[in-house]
């Protein structure tokens, strides 16, 4: 007996050492059912005083790897008796085992919280049984004839079982189990000489405590499949991120190319303009600012007209004067008020149409100026 219970603690202890060296995203799960047992038995009465429920209690602690596997150990503790006409027996049991569970529910539905779950399991049934007189309540047989040791029939089971949530941590669970001992000696008789088995139908209720957020509670836990299903994403958002900050920095480059090009285009532009001979002529002696000398109406002097800040129409820019005085003189405005003006800290001499006291006074011009010169723009200077 001493070296059964040593090597059942030894099963034990190296089955939960091998669970919590593999498991890294499941938790502990304890349960604990209420069986009620029907042995198959020729002495399977009911109907004698002596007569006791057929139950067993079974407390479990266990594993779950995720929401499919699950695997356990357990210890159920009960007692069966029945009778026939002549006899009857008592058998009470003890018997540790491990098992696994497997939950199908995932796989038919993620909407909901239920579980429906094979469940299979090893065991070992360790018992002691009396069989005795109906009549006389005489003691027939013993099983083991020591008292002092106890009778073994390993074996396992089969079933299936039900868990419905209660709360977060909490379910309420129905299921059926039969098992299959090779031992046929749990109702003390034998239906046969060369029968080796005992078969017993196993209905049962209980709880199921998940430790899940008991244990961990200010950790989040997430659905590994949906986990790797958002990193999945994530990757691909990252890998279209830095394709697209790729193709935008060939993008820029080419545009910065392009404008690095124009400008030189521009620069040798400038150059051959500042190159060619100029005719000497009175404009090229006119200081920097020169008004228009396209009409002989009124005149403004350009000296007085910069003299105080105002809201100028702006509808050319030149490196020189010449260029400027040229474009005034073939302008196809018509307003005698134009003059040419140089900005110092530009260094480029603008066309100006007009002056105004305010923006509103200039913005009314400025569409008709447009229509001839799409370019015009506002200043105050």
């Amino acid at each position: 007996m001493k070296n059964m219970l040593h090597s059942v603690t030894l099963l034990l202890s190296v089955f939960f050492s091998t669970l919590n060296s593999i498991a890294q995203h499941g938790h502990f799960v304890v349960s604990s059912t209420i069986s009620f047992l029907q042995n198959s038995s020729p002495l399977d009465s009911r109907e004698f005083a002596r007569y006791k429920l057929n139950t067993a209690l079974t407390p479990e602690i266990g594993y779950q790897f995720n929401d499919n596997f699950y695997a356990g150990a357990f210890l159920s503790v009960g007692i069966l008796n029945g009778a026939d006409i002549t006899r009857y027996y008592e058998t009470t049991f003890f018997s540790p085992g491990v098992n696994g569970r497997f939950n199908f529910m995932p796989l038919i539905s993620n909407r909901t919280k239920v579980r429906l779950e094979a469940d299979a399991g090893l065991q070992v049934l360790s018992f002691y049984g009396t069989l005795y007189n109906r009549n006389s309540n005489a003691r027939l047989s013993q099983v083991p004839a020591n008292r002092n040791t106890l009778s073994f029939g390993p074996g396992g089971y089969l079933g299936a079982r039900m868990a419905f949530p209660v709360s977060k941590s909490l379910g309420v669970t129905v299921g059926y189990r039969w098992h299959v001992l090779n031992n046929p000696w749990i109702d003390l008789v034998k239906k046969t000489t060369d029968e080796s088995f005992s078969f017993i139908h196993d209905v049962h209720v209980g709880l199921r405590l998940s430790l899940e957020n008991m244990l961990k509670g200010n950790e989040v836990r997430v659905d590994r499949k949906k986990y790797q299903n958002l990193n999945t994403q994530l990757q691909d958002l990252q890998q279209n991120q830095q394709r697209l900050v790729a193709s935008n920095e060939a993008r820029l480059k080419e545009k910065d190319d392009q404008i690095v090009a124009m400008a030189r285009e521009i620069d040798s532009l400038r150059a051959y303009i500042a190159s060619m001979p100029e005719r000497e002529t009175d404009s090229d002696m006119a200081p920097a600012v020169s008004s228009s000398t396209r009409s002989p109406g009124k005149q403004v002097d350009p000296m007085d007209a910069v003299k105080t800040k105002a809201f100028r129409i702006v509808v050319g820019s030149f490196p020189t004067q010449l260029m400027a005085q040229s474009y005034m003189e073939k302008s196809p405005l018509n307003n005698p008020d134009m003059f040419v003006v140089y900005v110092e800290d530009l260094k480029t001499y603008r066309v100006i149409y007009k002056s105004y006291p305010t923006r509103e006074a200039a913005a009314k011009d400025l569409g008709k100026v447009r229509e001839s010169v799409k370019t015009a723009w506002i200043i105050y200077f």
